[in-house]
């Protein structure tokens, strides 16, 4: 057995959990949320540290946080829709976008509260509150990203879109399983793409 004392800061003892990782495996989920190596990740943490935010300590390392309704999506989830979406190479960039994307998810979160509110019963017809969708709304975001309008462009493509389960196209990207195939994130992207 091992006993530190140490007086340091949150940002540092993440960074020593990861490293000693190495040695005694954590989670998946939680071990790739403290890696601050990845610019996605840094937006990610920022989303859901940062106040006055929709998406405040609602991105999740444990899936018992959306079963039980208490997060909206899984950290991979939204890190890895980051990375592939936006091209982030410094530090700058990542704040930059975590500043858009505080700005759009309390958009996109506001227009769909009474889903949000109640995840449970909106689960039940509509495919608003599941996870995989951030794959998605990080596509739209990325499309209005930079575009002096993107309020009222995301207003008009959310109101063209049907998210409904009774939409047989999105019925057939299997969106409510824990992992989705490939193909069929590049479906969905597609999908919301196509709104704008």
């Amino acid at each position: 057995w091992e006993i530190r004392i140490s007086n340091w800061d949150v940002d540092k003892a993440q960074r020593f959990i990861y490293q000693e990782d190495h040695r005694t495996p954590l989670r998946k989920e939680y071990r790739e949320s403290l890696n601050k190596t990845k610019y996605a990740n840094i937006v990610v943490n920022e989303l859901n540290q940062r106040s006055q935010n929709e998406l405040q300590f609602k991105i999740a390392t444990d899936e018992n946080a959306l079963k039980f309704g208490n997060a909206y999506v899984m950290f991979n989830t939204l890190s890895e829709a980051i990375e592939n979406t936006f091209n982030i190479n410094s530090q700058r960039e990542s704040r930059k976008i975590a500043d858009y994307l505080v700005a759009f998810f309390n958009e996109l979160i506001g227009i769909y509260i009474d889903y949000f509110n109640d995840i449970k019963k909106s689960q039940k017809k509509y495919y608003i509150t599941y996870s995989n969708m951030f794959y998605g709304y990080i596509a739209l975001a990325g499309e209005l990203y930079n575009k002096e309008n993107w309020v009222d462009l995301l207003e008009k493509a959310l109101a063209k879109a049907d998210l409904s389960k009774s939409n047989v196209e999105l019925k057939n990207l299997e969106i409510s399983r824990s992992e989705m195939l490939p193909k069929n994130k590049e479906r969905l992207i597609s999908y919301f793409k196509n709104l704008l």
